[in-house]
């Protein structure tokens, strides 16, 4: 077996509405370290969102319901409570993956601000991700994201 097979051996599909849900918890958190979302930002996730093979079958009514509903909680709560809600509904076997889209996100503009660093720590410990595996995703993120 291959070293792309192998990889590719490790891709998990979900369409579980309660991770998808607990999935833009933590993309909002992420975004919203600084306690709002910019229309402009609230679109590039939900486009990055869609693309993912866990939102394959998902309508856009019910993607804007879960965005509606993260939105509400980020403005009444804060970003740490969409963390909390978020983390505890991702299965172990997609906690890295959900760590790499939303480290992904933050780190699409190239920079990580102070406020956005505190989420993305809060968010390793929460996920319970292990420092090297945290710390290999944003390195691979801060490649990805140079272009």
């Amino acid at each position: 077996m291959g070293l792309l097979d192998k990889a590719f051996g490790l891709v998990t599909k979900t369409n579980d509405e309660s991770v998808q849900g607990a999935f833009v918890n933590l993309c909002i958190a992420a975004a919203g370290a600084d306690g709002c979302v910019s229309n402009q930002e609230g679109r590039s996730i939900m486009t990055y969102i869609a693309r993912l093979k866990m939102f394959d079958e998902i309508n856009d009514g019910k993607l804007e319901k879960l965005f509606d509903k993260a939105f509400a909680t980020l403005e009444s709560k804060g970003a740490l409570e969409l963390v909390k809600l978020g983390a505890g509904g991702i299965p172990k076997e997609l906690r890295p993956t959900a760590f790499a889209c939303v480290a992904d996100i933050v780190l699409a503009d190239g920079e990580l601000e102070d406020d956005e660093k505190e989420v993305l720590e809060r968010i390793v410990t929460a996920l319970e991700l292990d420092q090297a595996t945290a710390v290999s995703i944003i390195e691979v993120m801060l490649i990805k994201n140079k272009m």
